[in-house]
């Protein structure tokens, strides 16, 4: 549509709303829009938040890690009230074998549901509720505290890889176990708001579920290093080292998009690849070099979501 500009003031330019469209927002005099410049576009919007939502699901049938990813999942896409029934009193772990009550398998995701609390229970039904609106100004500050856990990991990982504790493990639990807060907290963010624009939200989404991943893996490496007392040649430690370095230079590619740093990132990749390929050891070994492999190949994703966020900054 096209609308007339006027003068405002010795040096302001003023250009009316559409009257459908403030009714439709609830955009009245004295509101804050959102002004974003594309070019020799200008958008404007108002900051909208999904509307609250609600979903039941039934505790029955399911094993103590598929209970916990299906709760993640409801709280990561945006749900405010998720009503649980029919809570059995003991759920299998299938990794132990062992049967863990349902109360401790709550707890300890909903310890990583932040603003989730419980509201209401029996013994038909779990209610969880919503007590805090997410708030998109803190998602790049948790982006970089993201990057710092994943960091401080990789340096663990590398210390348990040359000498496998109890105590390394326990370390790369908390980090994995605080990762795992953060990112649920900025997917859930980036569900139910949008992050400047749909293009960034998008990469933004997948970059931190990459690095959701990323986490995993090192709590598997370490796990199966301190379980079976799994310690890296000399030789294979240099492929750990090389995809913590990758890592790290993705943290500052991120930041910068300096070209220097991905043409660094590609010549490693393929001598992983190569590395890899000629990777020799006992099978405990070879599963941890082929997890930490996966790492990788996360890269590439991790730098296409980066080009889509800022391709216009890369010289």
């Amino acid at each position: 549509m096209k609308r007339k500009v006027i003068q405002h003031g010795p040096a302001t330019l003023v250009v009316s709303l559409p009257s459908e469209w403030t009714k439709k927002f609830g955009v009245v005099k004295g509101a804050d829009v959102d002004v974003l410049e594309d070019g020799n576009t200008l958008k404007v919007g108002v900051t909208l938040l999904a509307p609250s939502r609600r979903t039941e699901i039934s505790a029955q049938g399911y094993d103590r890690t598929t209970l916990i990813y299906l709760l993640r999942s409801l709280y990561r896409f945006g749900f405010d009230t998720i009503v649980i029934r029919d809570p059995p009193k003991a759920i299998t772990y299938l990794r132990d074998a062992k049967a863990m009550t349902f109360e401790r398998v709550l707890a300890l995701e909903l310890s990583r549901m932040q603003g989730m609390e419980i509201i209401e229970k029996d013994a038909k039904k779990v209610v969880l509720q919503s007590v805090h609106t997410p708030n998109e100004g803190e998602f790049d500050s948790l982006v970089r505290r993201l990057f710092y856990i994943i960091a401080e990991a990789a340096s663990t990982v590398q210390e348990a890889m040359n000498s496998p504790t109890t105590q390394l493990f326990e370390r790369i639990d908390l980090y994995h176990d605080d990762a795992t807060r953060i990112t649920s907290y900025c997917l859930r963010i980036l569900n139910k708001k949008q992050y400047k624009t749909f293009l960034e939200t998008t990469s933004q989404y997948r970059i931190v579920a990459i690095l959701d991943r990323v986490l995993d893996i090192f709590r598997y490496c370490t796990r199966d290093a301190v379980t079976h007392n799994i310690k890296l040649t000399t030789a294979q430690m240099q492929v750990a080292d090389q995809v913590c370095l990758q890592l790290s230079d993705f943290f500052a590619f991120f930041t910068s998009t300096d070209t220097n740093i991905l043409l660094r990132m590609g010549k490693r990749r393929y001598t992983l690849e190569q590395a890899l390929i000629k990777a020799t050891g006992t099978p405990g070994q070879i599963r941890i070099i082929s997890q930490l492999s996966v790492i990788n190949q996360l890269m590439i994703d991790l730098i296409e979501s980066r080009f889509a966020m800022a391709a216009q900054q890369l010289k």
